[in-house]
């Protein structure tokens, strides 16, 4: 019984593992598609024309990442709680709200024929994977019972509208300073946003405040591990001395229970395309084909998503939502008022909750990603495209309007041009960010550049706030007698420190717990404790806040309002700086050499059907070959959760050198699998933790190794 029963189990968790080698036949596909993949699990697809190539994408997305493709298509419909319970409705009233399903149903009437093709065929991949294989579906789907629907266009642009969604920055932090400013003045509060001044801050009264909105949308981010979105930073130099140029992409992400991108190459006709993917999405956002390479970034102004009705109701329309419960008899059915311009955001009734009478002025979100079908026919051009001048026309004939920088073998293009005289181009998310400070400061001192240089400076982790700040905190000290051994010896650390974040270092520990003690000596008497926490998760948001209250000296924020004693910046250091030491003590102990950075800058990934279910162990940012010291405190304390060390975890990275351009470099977090059995699973972790790379070259040709998917045309 007991061999039975391990027997059983054992299918149960393996039966859904991808199949590597496997001949099927299906409709739709015109001739033999060969799939192959590497030693890492990266799929290389064959297939004779463009149409069967995105059927392959869509095929093998399914094959390792189906839960994952689900799990983002619940959260955009506003299904969750269908499934996982009463938990989550919250989660599905905020995304029934934004009614991203009726948008992907307008965009997808709107795609051109071509685009439309394109996506169909890879749906068709999907559904195709899914009913070869509907008795050996992810072990999420038997848990939940749920019944796989099948995908379709719409889904793609879903999906393309919750990724647009959660890289939204610019919504978070127009609801944080606009709820910022609901308790203090705004002539305090407004100066430390500079890139708030052309627009105008959503001012409401405390009542018409958006308030559900605001706290699920940072709840939703919070239990899903979303706290900071995805950043871009890429960079491409020409330097005189070399006749090609080289780039470098890097994504960086915090804490996210989707592994998002996913390494493919497809090849069809002459076109060999590779780069990192979203499952659920046909899209290459980063990567080359045979003439050039890109990277994109997401245009996102300040404070363009909400409208504040000053005056009367605009004129609206009702739109009802009924949203299932798991294990309730009854639906629960949601009010949302439509405007020409959006949705009102701050008047959704529940019909199950009782609603005080009050008169709120309407808070409306904005309409947004309207253009998204334009980007699709962007995208799908791009992929092919052989000159720049061919994308450049693209750009302005599909209206794209995000950020991108191209490469080939003679020449660097950023889109919208970059003003820049200098020998490389830079993609952030701003000129101002301490990203594109970093890169310049680099860039402008090196004269060789070869592979090993743009890994190197992919990989240098300088804090650039580090180098501003650190001659403050010892300033603050220099008057000081009465200081312990402990507060004497660690700014000693910060004395010889070089910035530089390395897993031997105690430095980075000291100023991150440092910085987050800062925040709250310098915030907290003013916002409270509750939006401290929600600003924290904002590191964009708190640096610019940040540096206009420290580097400017800005007294009114560094007095305490709830003392009659004036303190002063210095004093404000110095008691953040002992806070920080203090729980340094407390948590790690009072020997200095266990706050080590490799020690402390860790976290642990959790699988959505469970928190208790934990997916990977520790994750260090650099040196792999430490010790573990796992503490069942820290993993409580908040001081530590958020890195404000410039930049932020690394979730995919690529390199291109146009001197061996059928090369190209890569690297994810995780693995390709979703399958937590499979081989693939993580097995990217041992590269990005030593900083290295896999190696793809574009032109493979066909070999039909053991590691290798056959699939027929009927």
């Amino acid at each position: 019984m007991v061999a039975s029963g391990i027997l059983f189990f054992s299918h149960i968790l393996t039966k859904s593992l991808p199949k590597y080698h496997d001949k099927k036949t299906f409709g739709g596909i015109s001739a033999a598609i060969n799939i192959e993949r590497d030693e890492l699990g990266v799929p290389h697809s064959i297939a004779s024309n463009e149409h069967d190539a995105y059927f392959a994408m869509g095929y093998i997305h399914a094959e390792e990442r189906l839960w994952q493709m689900d799990i983002q298509r619940l959260i955009a419909q506003g299904k969750l709680s269908e499934f996982f319970g009463e938990q989550m409705l919250d989660f599905d009233i905020l995304f029934r709200t934004l009614n991203l399903t009726e948008k992907s149903s307008l965009l997808v009437q709107q795609c051109s024929p071509h685009t439309l093709e394109l996506l169909d065929a890879y749906s068709l991949g999907i559904n195709s994977f899914i009913s070869s294989y509907s008795s050996s579906l992810p072990l999420e789907f038997s848990i939940l019972n749920y019944a796989h629907e099948k995908w379709s266009a719409k889904d793609c642009i879903l999906t393309l509208l919750l990724f647009d969604l959660l890289n939204n920055n610019s919504l978070a932090h127009e609801l944080l300073i606009s709820r910022i400013c609901q308790y203090n003045d705004n002539q305090k509060v407004l100066p430390l946003f500079p890139f708030q001044n052309e627009n105008t801050v959503l001012k409401t009264d405390s009542t018409s405040f958006p308030s559900f909105f605001f706290t699920t949308f940072l709840a939703f981010n919070e239990k899903f591990q979303l706290q900071q979105n995805e950043r871009i930073t890429s960079f491409a130099i020409l330097p005189p001395k070399r006749s090609k140029p080289l780039t470098a992409t890097t994504y960086y992400t915090s804490t996210s229970i989707l592994f998002r991108w996913f390494i493919l190459q497809t090849t069809f006709e002459n076109n060999s395309i590779v780069g990192v993917t979203i499952p659920g999405i046909p899209i290459i956002f980063s990567g080359k084909n045979n003439s050039i390479a890109w990277t994109c970034y997401p245009n996102y102004s300040a404070s363009k998503n909400f409208l504040h009705s000053q005056n009367s109701y605009p004129q609206f329309f009702l739109r009802n939502e009924n949203i299932k419960v798991k294990k309730r008899n009854d639906v629960v059915t949601i009010k949302i008022q439509e405007t020409q311009w959006g949705t009102i955001i701050n008047t959704v009734l529940r019909d199950d909750v009782r609603q005080t009478s009050s008169t709120r002025r309407p808070v409306i979100l904005r309409k947004f990603a309207d253009s998204i079908q334009f980007t699709l026919d962007f995208y799908f051009t791009l992929h092919t495209s052989t000159t720049l001048d061919e994308v450049q026309h693209n750009i302005e004939k599909h209206h794209f309007k995000n950020k991108i920088l191209l490469v080939n073998e003679k020449s660097i293009l950023v889109s919208p041009n970059d003003s820049s005289k200098s020998p490389y181009s830079i993609l952030t998310e701003e000129h101002t960010s301490w990203e594109y400070i970093r890169l310049r400061s680099i860039l402008d001192t090196i004269n060789n550049f070869n592979l090993f240089t743009c890994r190197d400076i992919q990989n240098t982790i300088i804090s650039l706030r580090a180098n501003k700040i650190i001659p403050m905190i010892l300033s603050s000290f220099e008057n000081e007698t009465q200081l312990s051994e402990t507060i004497q010896l660690s700014l000693q650390h910060l004395r010889n420190w070089d910035n530089r974040s390395l897993s031997e270092e105690i430095a980075p520990t000291l100023f991150n717990a440092f910085f987050y003690k800062l925040l709250e000596c310098t915030l907290e008497d003013e916002i409270g404790k509750e939006m401290l926490q929600a600003l924290i998760q904002q590191e964009y948001l708190v640096s610019i806040m940040m540096d206009n209250i420290l580097l400017h000296n800005n007294e009114e924020w560094f007095d305490n309002i709830h003392t009659e004693k004036k303190e002063t910046r210095d004093e404000i250091l110095r008691t953040s700086y002992r806070a920080a030491i203090f729980d340094l003590e407390k948590y790690y102990g009072t020997e200095m050499k266990l706050w080590q950075w490799k020690y402390v800058h860790s976290l642990s990934y959790y699988h959505p059907l469970g928190e208790r279910s934990e997916l990977f162990k520790t994750f260090f940012l650099t040196q792999p070959t430490t010790i573990t010291r796992i503490s069942q405190k820290r993993t409580e304390q908040i001081f530590l959760k958020y890195f404000y060390l410039e930049p932020q975890l690394t979730s995919a990275k690529l390199m291109i050198d146009f001197s061996s351009p059928q090369e190209i470099f890569v690297t994810i977090f995780a693995g390709e699998s979703g399958h937590p059995l499979s081989a693939n699973y993580k097995n990217f972790m041992p590269l990005l933790l030593n900083n290295d790379y896999h190696k793809i070259n574009v032109q493979k040709k066909s070999n039909l190794g053991d590691n290798s998917v056959t699939l027929l045309p009927q």
